[in-house]
């Protein structure tokens, strides 16, 4: 089953007080307890700890869900670059734009970076980024909260503004900053054609992303509007740029209104474009899309649309105490997430029935 983690639970990591690495290890920190260790009356989801490198200002983490591998690794003193990888054979050593790139690049096997590029020793190269530098002091500490979702599988790091913040009131739209609030996903997409132990069903979405011989910057982190994966739907390694995306779902504005006693309820899901995908004899390339899997925990219930926000609405009415306070809808418990940008109303929720 999935697990709902936060930062306001009893035994979170410590927030960190001073700028610079300190981020980084309290994000790395983070990461560890909710999908390892577990903290205070959380279990940890079941993830593995590949490897750990705790050299001072120079830490990494490696974790596997038994499908693939999630590799983190610190940027300079205020950022973390993912990869992504079958297995990592030899670890590499140092920190992104701080050491000798080639040095900092690991070995192993169908490894991949950013913009679903495979994992090269170019420092020209962009990689996936998690900016850290806003996770520090008190001020930002009163802009920052952060909760995970994840199951042995799958995991959603959603950073959001907390309660009681001037941009988490209930007349807002559900408020987060490109540069405060990181979202990302990784793990395995529920999907017929990759099953949910299947080797290779390993998945990463993220929004921001740099160059390695550049200082890091925030770019539009609080969205998860890149993809690419370890796998095709058919179980072949992917080959060129452009085989992922995510594919919103047009669910019609007339469900905007909370009050219909029925709601259209639609995953997040996966669509891939590579050159093997299977269409019928003489489609135009207009229909030419496959979609294959559905991203964990992500509830669609309503279009995007800036004139009737769906969460605003349904808050206000319900008396919220903040933007993100958890509602049910159709029995269905969710916390409001805009996990992409443009992509409509979502939730993100524990609820089985919407994990692998």
């Amino acid at each position: 089953m999935a697990n709902r983690y936060r930062k306001t639970d009893a035994g979170a990591p410590a927030w960190p007080a001073n700028i610079g690495h300190d981020t980084v290890r309290y994000f790395l920190s983070v990461i560890k307890a909710c999908l390892v260790d577990g903290f205070g009356a959380n279990p940890g989801a079941g993830w593995t700890v590949v490897y750990e490198d705790l050299t001072t200002d120079k830490e990494r983490l490696a974790l596997s869900n038994g499908n693939g591998t999630i590799e983190f690794v610190t940027w300079d003193d205020d950022a973390i670059a993912l990869f992504i990888w079958d297995s990592i054979t030899t670890p590499g050593t140092g920190a992104v734009y701080t050491d000798p790139y080639a040095s900092v690049i690991s070995a192993g096997i169908n490894g991949w970076q950013a913009s679903q590029a495979p994992v090269s020793t170019d420092d020209t190269k962009k990689l996936a980024l998690i900016y850290t530098y806003y996770f520090q002091g008190a001020f930002y500490e009163d802009q920052i909260d952060w909760t995970v979702y994840a199951d042995d599988k799958s995991a959603w790091f959603y950073g959001h503004y907390p309660d009681g913040n001037a941009s988490a009131e209930t007349t807002d739209t559900i408020a987060t900053s490109t540069s405060y609030h990181p979202c990302f996903f990784i793990g395995a997409v529920d999907s017929s054609d990759l099953l949910k132990d299947q080797f290779g069903n390993f998945f990463i979405g993220y929004g921001s992303e740099d160059t390695p011989n550049s200082t890091p910057s925030a770019n539009i982190q609080n969205a998860a509007n890149r993809w690419w994966g370890l796998r095709s739907p058919f179980n072949v390694e992917p080959v060129t740029t452009d085989e992922f995306e995510l594919a919103p779902v047009n669910v019609e504005p007339y469900n905007m209104n909370y009050f219909s006693s029925y709601r259209f309820m639609t995953p997040m899901v996966i669509r891939f474009d590579g050159a093997n995908m299977p269409f019928p004899a003489g489609m135009t390339s207009t229909y030419r899309t496959y979609e294959f899997g559905a991203v964990p925990g992500i509830v669609q219930v309503a279009n995007d649309n800036a004139s009737a926000p769906f969460w605003r609405y349904l808050s206000t009415d319900f008396s919220s105490t903040w933007n993100l306070e958890e509602h049910t809808l159709n029995g269905i418990t969710m916390m409001p997430i805009d996990p992409a940008t443009s992509f409509g109303a979502s939730g993100i929720t524990t609820d089985p029935s919407w994990w692998t």
